[in-house]
């Protein structure tokens, strides 16, 4: 897996980080997978123009083709997708501590139902995704996303592509809520940058050690705290030790 990271200004954003971050990297022959803020027609200019292939998450920031696929694909489900042709489906279900997970992925190698696919360079399918949760209370929640790409892929293939990136999402999320990254106001020399590799560093030696993972990331910065003899933060700075780069 590719890491670069890319300083912003104090005023910008992801819509202006990302191209000068691909700037620096060679993509040909590579597809990148980004979230709906770098779902921008220039962004997708910046990765085909430089030989790379894009695989992009949609929601309301592109009002138009976001609508267009919603109603695309409602009406495919109205019919069963029975003459939606150029068309794949697969559907995955799993079982994980009570907890039962079922994906849907539908593809659609059609573009020309939708009028904004000529602003997207060389588009060529259009997907959906459903994440279906039965909680161990029996709690039912449904989760619909959609994405664009200029791969042409079967279902099972793009739904384990997804689920890779959803991957990387929950290590921000751990940053996010765990490490109350966002609310950090280090903003001296590179205490932002130094503070932000040790936190990496810390999720990455938890979730290699097989007892600290089970603990969970939260659990373990508590255990850090209130640990009087120190065990915990040995075991954790003995594994920081031991990484030869991160």
């Amino acid at each position: 897996m590719l890491t670069q990271q890319q300083l912003t200004d104090e005023k910008s954003n992801e819509i202006t980080a990302i191209p000068a971050l691909l700037e620096q990297l060679d993509i040909k022959d590579a597809t990148l997978s980004i979230d709906p803020a770098g779902c921008q027609k220039n962004i997708v200019e910046i990765i085909r123009n430089a030989g790379g292939n894009y695989r992009l998450a949609v929601k309301a920031n592109q009002p138009k083709l976001y609508v267009e696929l919603v109603n695309l694909f409602e009406e495919a489900h109205k019919i069963g997708f029975e003459y939606v042709f150029n068309c794949d489906r697969h559907e995955k279900i799993e079982k994980n501590s009570g907890r039962i997970e079922k994906r849907s992925v539908a593809i659609i190698i059609e573009t020309s139902d939708l009028s904004t696919a000529e602003d997207w360079k060389d588009l060529q399918a259009v997907i959906e995704v459903i994440n279906e949760t039965n909680s161990v209370e029996g709690k039912i929640s449904r989760e619909k996303r959609y994405y664009i790409s200029n791969l042409i892929e079967n279902a099972q293939e793009f739904g384990a592509r997804i689920r890779a990136h959803w991957g990387i999402e929950s290590f921000h999320w751990v940053l996010d809520a765990v490490f109350n990254e966002d609310d950090s106001r280090a903003n001296v020399l590179h205490g932002a940058v130094n503070l932000g590799t040790l936190r990496r560093a810390a999720i990455n030696i938890v979730k290699g050690d097989t007892e600290l993972k089970k603990l969970g990331m939260a659990k373990v910065r508590r255990q850090a705290k209130w640990n009087e003899d120190g065990t915990v933060i040995k075991k954790v700075i003995e594994a920081l030790v031991s990484v030869k780069s991160f």
